[in-house]
């Protein structure tokens, strides 16, 4: 597949099947951020966030270079979200701005500003998620350098 031999084949199913085990995690993480903001401890949240991003760098060096486990310990806690955060801390930082934005007009059942609300959240995620889209894939040589550059295999 896309000229990769069977080893790599494995290696991939792996990587990819340990990413979808720990991503339901991470996705509970973000999901409960926007609780701490509503309930008033955004700065839990925070440091929440903070531990998060330690605890990633922290295991990816146990994981892949002092217990050996080589792709399957960079599935675990690979480059690949690194990347995707940059581009989630929009969507995250959004939704976690807009719940109480939300939560204050659906208690007022304000229900025309609550439409408000989508139609322009609509249009912003949209508008960011094409831009994302399109510089994620004219920064996608340097994204590559930054994190395999050391291996010209990597990058043909």
């Amino acid at each position: 597949m896309l000229g990769a031999d069977e080893t790599l084949l494995e290696d991939c199913v792996i990587y990819g099947r340990t990413l979808a085990i720990s991503n339901v995690f991470m996705m509970l993480q973000v999901a409960f951020q926007s609780f701490l903001i509503t309930a008033e401890r955004p700065r839990l949240g925070l440091w929440i966030s903070i531990l998060a991003g330690l605890a990633n760098v922290m295991m990816d060096a146990l994981l892949v270079y002092c217990l050996k486990w080589g792709i399957w310990g960079a599935a675990a806690y690979g480059a690949i979200m690194h990347i995707a955060f940059v581009f989630q801390a929009f969507y995250f930082g959004y939704a976690m701005s807009s719940t109480s934005i939300v939560g204050y007009h659906f208690d007022a059942e304000n229900k025309t500003e609550l439409q408000n609300v989508l139609r322009k959240s609509l249009v912003l995620t949209g508008t960011a998620a094409l831009a994302m889209t399109a510089s994620g894939g004219f920064f996608s040589s340097l994204i590559a350098r930054i994190y395999v550059g050391y291996d010209r295999h990597f990058m043909t």
